[in-house]
């Protein structure tokens, strides 16, 4: 393969109408720094040679079942794809049945894998083909490396929702509304204000979520690509091994994360945490009391990001500051009927609006007010709320390291319930009875939604982007009946 074989190969940064190259803030050259695996640095010019020797060394195929752990062979093979014309598959995880799934609904798929990422699906038929993401490097490619433009209109690769009711459902994303959704976050991030000017910074961003979720695939590998900042390849989901990648990295440093993250390094970490220079959050709503924890343990500003896979992210907010959410440029909100949809700035790359899933109150000067989910809204005794608006309750409470309300079976789905229903809350806390709980959720909470029971468990289970799936919940195993409260209001 040479560069004149490759589509849409053109040399130089600037894109043209219609257009964005691979690495978007400037001419790469040498001491640009693409990513850092521990504190070894990456440039760009052996990021883009990487590029190429995968490209060149891609088995045939339509498809390729991205499952690498590594954040910057990520990066490589989702590039190498693109220079071949063909589309990346990526995942929400990597669960046994995720990837089964997929390699059934699609057809002439390849599935790569790297050895960071060796175990991942190892029960999935077939995976014994899967190939080792670093065979495809042990040809390098010989020609020039120039930095390689893409038409707006091509796939970056398909993405799928996180399945937490239900099926996944593929969400294909374009090139140009990945690389225009980043350069708007980074404008909403403030991130040029962190060095002083917007191209080639130094900042560093590590991620504790996968690339292969919209969020990580937004904000910890086409923000820092398109923008001059640097990934950090390691995995980093456990909170001493995000201590220790931070403690790696330069300043300045942003850590991209979920409120389970930060939950769960505020309570392990303490006072040992490293400092950065910005905290993003996304995935759920983050309380006011843990970015207020997270902005003083840390020494920064916590942002919260907001979308959704199939419209990508579209507003951020800093939390400590109110309830209000600022969107990105030019994107803007209507309403139709119940519904509220999206449109303009990069949502328009897509080609339509698109309708989000959440119960939106739009404000003046491009804001809005977020009230949970279309699915989370419930009604007991006539009396109206979300289980995202109890959860954010149950959070709030000093003492609960992590917890969430469930509906009972017979309730999911409708929002027509009787009086005699009641929630339940799994909750996981090292200092609370449920009674405990329960009187301080008193204070917080209409007393219909009350929970009977609370069960205490030792952990939630939580997928790799702090998110609950309807069936983890389901199957969690109770600490026992002892650990059940069920008082009247």
């Amino acid at each position: 393969m040479t560069p004149a074989s490759i589509p849409y190969l053109k040399s130089g940064s600037t894109p043209h109408a219609g257009s964005f190259p691979l690495l978007g803030s400037a001419e790469p050259v040498a001491t640009t720094v693409v990513a850092y695996r521990k504190s070894v640095a990456i440039h760009a010019e052996a990021y883009l040679r990487d590029v190429y020797t995968v490209a060149q060394n891609l088995p045939r195929a339509a498809y390729y079942l991205n499952v690498c752990a590594d954040r910057y062979y990520i990066a490589v093979l989702l590039a190498a794809v693109m220079l071949r014309k063909k589309i990346s598959l990526l995942p929400p995880n990597t669960a046994t049945q995720t990837l089964q799934r997929l390699l059934g609904r699609y057809q002439d798929v390849v599935l790569i894998r790297d050895n960071a990422n060796i175990g991942a699906g190892n029960q999935v038929a077939r995976f014994e083909e899967a190939i080792n993401f670093e065979k495809l490097l042990e040809m390098p490619f010989t020609g020039p490396t120039p930095n390689p433009e893409f038409p707006s209109e091509q796939l970056i690769g398909i993405l799928f929702t996180s399945g937490s009711t239900g099926e996944p459902l593929a969400s294909p994303r374009t090139w140009g509304a990945l690389c225009a959704g980043v350069k708007a976050e980074a404008q909403a991030l403030r991130l040029a204000e962190l060095c002083g000017h917007p191209a080639n910074s130094g900042i560093a961003v590590l991620g504790t979520v996968p690339a292969q979720h919209s969020y990580g695939l937004e904000s910890t590998l086409a923000l820092p690509l398109q923008n001059g900042y640097a990934l950090a390849a390691d995995q980093s989901f456990y909170p001493a091994d995000i201590i220790a990648a931070l403690t790696l990295l330069p300043r300045p440093r942003v850590l991209v994360t979920t409120p389970f993250h930060l939950r769960v390094l505020i309570n392990d970490g303490g006072v040992n945490l490293p400092k950065v220079d910005l905290i993003v959050s996304a995935t759920a709503p983050l309380s006011p009391q843990l970015a207020s924890q997270a902005e003083a343990a840390f020494s920064a500003p916590v942002r919260e990001i907001y979308g959704c896979t199939e419209a990508g992210q579209i507003a951020s907010r800093r939390t400590i500051d109110g309830d209000a959410w600022t969107l990105f440029p030019k994107v803007c909100l209507e309403k139709r009927g119940e519904a509220t949809w999206v449109h303009g700035g990069h949502v328009g790359h897509v080609g339509e609006a698109r309708m989000l899933s959440d119960v939106i109150e739009i404000k003046p000067d491009h804001q809005f007010l977020l009230h949970g989910r279309v699915g989370d809204l419930i009604n007991v005794a006539g009396k109206r709320t979300s289980l995202a608006h109890l959860n954010f309750h149950l959070n709030s409470i000093p003492g609960v390291e992590d917890g969430v309300f469930m509906l009972p079976d017979a309730m999911s789905g409708t929002a027509d319930n009787d009086w005699v229903v009641r929630l339940t809350a799994y909750v996981v806390t090292r200092s609370l009875s449920p009674e405990q709980i329960l009187a301080a959720l008193r204070t917080r909470i209409d007393p219909v939604f009350l929970p009977r029971p609370i069960r205490l468990v030792d952990e939630l289970p939580r997928n790799q982007t702090g998110k609950l799936t309807h069936c983890a919940i389901s199957a969690l195993k109770v600490s026992g009946d002892a650990n059940a409260t069920d008082s009247a209001p």
